[in-house]
């Protein structure tokens, strides 16, 4: 019995052994193939940006130095017709030792389409076997700004609004009145202790009216 118990423990640590030793070349690969790659400094996320009538930038992540890749470059893929390059350089470099690269392509044609790859050393890297391409803007995209609209003036009528007086015609005593018809015109209002009524008015034709003469 004893034994019987003995045996199915050393099964036991046998198929954890097993596991435990798979699980650790599984990891042991992944780790390897991350450092080859590494080393071998593969360029990722290649991209033509910043395109401008007579310029754009080529940008790659990469885990080597910058400087040592460089942009190949022409009007063709073939091997006489990109005779032109750019050297890159490092624009940030992060902690893992991954560095983003830089490499400014100038003084190019408007409206050119340009053929393009990385290399270092004698190791190329293309898309898919073939070059990249990026074409530089036109003279008309370049110099196109935005218009902004002229707003028209409207001219708004602003109506003179009817002033109406209210000034009060100041009344004079009765007896004081020169003229009987600002009497007739004023019956009926009162100011202070002056009214009008029309005993004012006779008693005033009456004052101003010229005793005949004898």
């Amino acid at each position: 019995m004893i034994m019987e118990k003995d045996r199915m423990t050393r099964i036991a640590a046998i198929i954890v052994g097993v596991i435990l030793a798979l699980v650790l070349i599984f990891f042991g690969f992944r780790i390897v193939q991350q450092r080859f790659g590494n080393a071998a400094g593969t360029p990722t996320d290649i991209v033509g940006s910043n395109i401008t009538t007579n310029s754009f930038d080529v940008t790659f992540a990469v885990s080597d130095q910058c400087d040592n890749f460089k942009v190949v470059y022409g009007l063709d893929c073939t091997p006489s017709g990109t005779n032109l390059f750019s050297q890159c350089a490092a624009t940030n470099t992060d902690t893992s030792g991954v560095s983003d690269c830089g490499c400014p392509l100038t003084l190019l044609s408007p409206n050119t389409t340009y053929h393009w790859y990385l290399a270092n050393g004698s190791n190329t890297y293309k898309n898919a076997s073939i070059c990249y391409t990026s074409t530089t803007k036109t003279e008309a995209e370049s110099t196109t700004t935005s218009i902004t609209p002229t707003p028209t003036a409207v001219t708004q009528t602003v109506p003179t609004p009817t002033v109406f007086s209210n000034a009060t015609v100041q009344l004079t005593p009765a007896d004081q009145v020169t003229n009987c018809q600002f009497i007739e015109d004023h019956l009926g209002e009162t100011q202070g202790n002056i009214s009008y009524t029309t005993l004012d008015v006779m008693r005033c034709r009456t004052r101003l009216t010229p005793t005949p003469t004898p």
